[in-house]
């Protein structure tokens, strides 16, 4: 951005709403969701939060399902994003 001010540490308020529309629009061109990513989603969170009230009653147990379905969440959604 150049004449932002950003060298001195001065942001304008028309420096941010600028920057945020391009990250939107940015991220609107990239964001493709579709009902079964939805679904996925929606699959996960449950999990976790099973594995989350699992972890009160049996805290080793528990916090290894959370990190699993964590990860495995983590690795649909890098295959998601490296689908196209």
């Amino acid at each position: 951005m150049v004449g932002s001010g950003l060298l001195d540490g001065a942001y304008t308020i028309q420096d941010v709403i600028h920057v945020m529309e391009s990250i939107r629009e940015d991220m609107d061109s990239k964001t493709k969701l579709t009902t079964g990513d939805h679904i996925v989603v929606a699959f996960y969170t449950c999990l976790i939060y099973m594995a989350l009230k699992y972890s009160i009653v049996e805290s080793a147990w528990g916090f290894i399902l959370v990190w699993l379905n964590v990860f495995f969440f983590d690795t649909y959604a890098y295959s998601r994003r490296n689908a196209n």
